[in-house]
């Protein structure tokens, strides 16, 4: 009878590894992205991970990857033009996920997103967003299909 269990437990024991595995290297590529595109405003990144067809639901707007890459050349230019003032303005992003789904070539999380911008190493800002996202794969990697994000008000907006 222990023969039999030792096989059995390694077998589910690497399937629950696995999809861990898998929901970890979803959730990364979700971190790497605002990291690299949101915080260090690499448009040239963009299709590194969105796919053709993106589109982002946030506040009520609706942006596909042409509008997004305009908007991260934008952010940029403000970030570039601060910085030859002498002035470093920098972006960190924290997240906590809620759930990740992952089923064959598609993914599915929710999560919690935190930006907090710095100007000169203060902090002067902070946004919160509730947001979920699709991933799609594609050739052996994954990219972002969909993002819808909601910003998140605190008590006082809300009055």
């Amino acid at each position: 009878m222990k023969k039999l269990l030792i096989p059995f437990f390694a077998m589910i024991f690497s399937f629950a590894t696995a999809q861990t595995t898998e929901e970890k290297e979803v959730q990364s590529v979700i971190e790497n992205m605002f990291e690299d595109v949101f915080s260090k405003l690499d448009e040239s990144l963009i299709s590194k991970y969105f796919t053709d067809d993106f589109l982002l639901f946030e506040d009520g707007e609706l942006m596909n990857l042409e509008d997004t890459r305009n908007m991260v050349t934008e952010i940029k230019k403000q970030f570039d033009d601060e910085a030859a003032k002498g002035h470093k303005l920098e972006r960190k992003n924290k997240f906590e996920f809620i759930k990740t789904l992952t089923d064959g070539d598609s993914a599915q999380l929710y999560y919690k997103n935190s930006a907090e911008i710095f100007y000169d190493g203060m902090s002067i800002m902070k946004f919160d967003w509730l947001e979920s996202a699709n991933l799609t794969k594609s050739d052996g990697s994954w990219k972002i299909s969909f993002l819808h994000s909601t910003k998140i008000k605190n008590k006082e907006e809300s009055k």
